[in-house]
C-alpha cells in the first residue's frame, strides 16, 4: 500500500470513528419508545451551579423551573425529542439540556450535558452533570402554577422547585419575589419574602390555593380561597 492509499485508509478510519462518537437524531419507532423512560420530572444543574428541575411531557414539550430574573417566575417552556440515546430538549432561550443514560454504574445512572444559544451540539457541552429524580414527597407540587385574581386582572405565576425554593411576580411582572414552601399532609405551603402566605391543593384532580395576608397564620381564616391553574406539574 503506498503512502496515498495508507492516507486515505487513515482518513476513512477517523471518520468512521467520529461518526460513531457523535449523536445522531433519533427517528425510528425503537428511539421513540426508548425516550419514554425520560418522561417525568428531574433535576438539572443550571449556569450557575444551582439546581432546577425539569418536567418532560408525553405531548413533546418540556417546562422547566429555571428562574433568573424578572418576568421569569413561570420558569421556561421548551420542547423535546429523541437524541442519540436519550432525549434533547430544547428551550425557548435557546439553551439545550441532553438527558441521557451513562456509562456508570452499568448504565442506570442518568446524565446531562448542556449547551448554550447559538453553540453547536457537535462542540463539547457547556457543562456536564448528574441527573437526579425530583423527591417522591414533594414531586405533585413541583412545577410553575397560575393564580387566577378578579376578571381583567393579570394572574399571578408561581414556580415551586425541588430544593424549597418558591418564585412568584406577585410584586409585578418586573419585580420577582422569592420564597420557601415545603409539604404538609396533603398541602403545599409557602412563606414569602414579602410575608405573604399562600396554600396549594390538589384534590380529585383540581387544585385550589388559600392565600394569608402578612403576619396572619395558616390556622388562622385564609384572606382569600379560589382556584388554582396548575401549568406544568406532573400527572
Amino acid at each position: 500500500m503506498n503512502s496515498v492509499d495508507r492516507f486515505a485508509s487513515s482518513l476513512l478510519a477517523l471518520l468512521v470513528l467520529a461518526g460513531s462518537a457523535l449523536p445522531t437524531l433519533a427517528a425510528s419507532e425503537a428511539d421513540t419508545a426508548l425516550a419514554q423512560r425520560y418522561l417525568g420530572g428531574f433535576v438539572l444543574v443550571g449556569e450557575r451551579n444551582v439546581s432546577f428541575d425539569v418536567i418532560v411531557r408525553a405531548d413533546g414539550t418540556a417546562h422547566a423551573t429555571l428562574v433568573e430574573g424578572p418576568g421569569r417566575a413561570a420558569g421556561e417552556a421548551g420542547r423535546w425529542r429523541p437524541y442519540g440515546n436519550g432525549v434533547l430538549i430544547e428551550y425557548g432561550s435557546g439553551w439545550r439540556d441532553w438527558l441521557r443514560v451513562g456509562d456508570a454504574a452499568g448504565g442506570q445512572l442518568m446524565q446531562q450535558a448542556t449547551w448554550q444559544p447559538q453553540q453547536s451540539l457537535l462542540d463539547p457541552p457547556f457543562a456536564t452533570a448528574r441527573v437526579l429524580p425530583i423527591d417522591e414527597a414533594r414531586a405533585p407540587f413541583v412545577g410553575v402554577f397560575a393564580i387566577e385574581l378578579e376578571a381583567g386582572a393579570a394572574s399571578i405565576d408561581v414556580t415551586l422547585q425541588s430544593s424549597g425554593r418558591a418564585f412568584s411576580n406577585a410584586g409585578g411582572a418586573e419585580q420577582l419575589v422569592p420564597g420557601v414552601w415545603w409539604v404538609e399532609e396533603d398541602k403545599a405551603r409557602m412563606i414569602w419574602a414579602d410575608g405573604w402566605r399562600n396554600e396549594f391543593r390538589r384534590k380529585d384532580g383540581v387544585w385550589s390555593h388559600r392565600t394569608w395576608k402578612p403576619g396572619a397564620l395558616f390556622s388562622s381564616v385564609p384572606w382569600k380561597s379560589a382556584a388554582l391553574q396548575p401549568v406544568a406539574v406532573l400527572p
